[in-house]
């Protein structure tokens, strides 16, 4: 059908083809199709004014000396019924494969000049913006990201220098105003005489990533604000059992002053005695060391308070701490503190922090 609708105005041309040695009929079939639709558009016009003729002169002279012609050309020296061959190969794409191929392709490609102009850019990248090639290629691509300056421009620096960039995230602004995030790979393609020829831009969807970490980051906002409310409720509890637990232990501290001043001890009394007292140093002793680790589980630390404290008591209930355990383990015998609590001893008052030297001298 083709052949036909050209046919009656390839007559006056048909000297060039056998100016060539070719067979008209034979070259038109060979010819792609972009081709023929350029052909075809020439001759079914309504007047060929001069200027279109000498056009499709020159046309029909490219493709006559065109590497496939003259493989045609070569063929057609075959006998007759001999399958003539193609210089291409059976699964070589043509150049408007390829050309659909890169328009088509499921990730968004461009071409920037020198100046940040762009050059091209396939159907991909018009379609993910909301552009008409019209309105995207020939602009500044600044146009098209005005959120980030800066960033273009260091970009098209790295890229002067000769260093390529990949994943580097850009916003990018839609035809309606939206802001895309997309991913950018680029090198440079340079001429010969090592100018700036044009970028090769590969453009991907960023959106997935961007709403994956923005999740994240809320989770962890979510995570940090429960780990400070956790924190201050258990304060509280700790609080709560600290005051009344710090009150009894007074209470228990003067009674056993009172028993070391009688001058008949109670050996079974003063035994029951020295395990309250150590149940109470335990207590105390687990809720200071519990509200601690509250702090160190949000990346803080105590606050060591230094005051004077009497460190007799303390060193006391070490003492009966150590008589419990060794009758808890069957064995009898006394533990004695070898100095004297009189005025003015070293012993009798200290400076520094009364918790944590007690913590100190229990692990000791």
């Amino acid at each position: 059908v083709w052949l036909s609708n050209i046919s009656p105005h390839l007559a006056q041309y048909a000297p060039v083809f056998r100016e060539q040695g070719y067979d008209t009929k034979d070259f038109l079939l060979e010819a792609n199709s972009q081709d023929q639709g350029e052909l075809l558009a020439a001759l079914d016009a309504a007047d060929i004014k001069k200027p279109h003729k000498k056009m499709l002169e020159r046309r029909l002279n490219d493709l006559v000396n065109s590497p496939r012609a003259k493989a045609l050309n070569g063929s057609s020296a075959s006998a007759a019924g001999t399958p003539t061959s193609s210089s291409r190969a059976p699964h070589e794409p043509s150049e408007r494969e390829l050309l659909d191929f890169l328009n088509k392709a499921p990730i968004a490609m461009h071409w920037l000049s020198g100046t940040g102009h762009v050059l091209w850019a396939n159907q991909t990248e018009l379609n993910v913006l909301g552009y008409t090639a019209e309105e995207y290629i020939g602009q500044p691509i600044m146009k098209f990201c005005p959120d980030e300056t800066p960033l273009v421009l260091e970009i098209f620096k790295s890229l002067g220098s000769g260093n390529a960039i990949k994943d580097v995230p850009v916003r990018f602004r839609t035809k309606d105003g939206r802001i895309k995030h997309l991913l950018i790979d680029s090198n440079v393609n340079w001429n010969a005489d090592g100018s700036f020829k044009h970028t090769r831009c590969f453009i991907r969807d960023d959106t997935a990533r961007q709403v994956r970490e923005a999740r994240l980051r809320v989770m962890k906002d979510k995570e940090e604000e429960l780990a400070i409310a956790k924190d201050v409720f258990f304060r509280k509890i700790f609080h709560e059992i600290r005051t009344p637990t710090h009150c009894l232990s007074y209470v228990v501290d003067a009674i056993a002053d009172y028993f070391e001043q009688e001058a008949s001890p109670n050996e079974e009394r003063d035994s029951l005695f020295r395990m309250l007292q150590s149940d109470f140093s335990k207590l105390m002793s687990l809720v200071d060391d519990a509200a601690d680790a509250s702090l160190f589980h949000l990346g803080r630390v105590p606050i060591l308070r230094s005051r004077p404290f009497g460190i007799k008591s303390e060193v006391t209930r070490l003492c009966n701490d150590l008589v419990v355990k060794m009758e808890s383990g069957g064995i009898n015998g006394t533990v004695v503190f070898g100095h004297g609590w009189e005025a003015g001893s070293p012993w009798s008052a200290l400076e520094g922090s009364q918790d944590e030297t007690v913590w100190s001298q229990s692990n000791l």
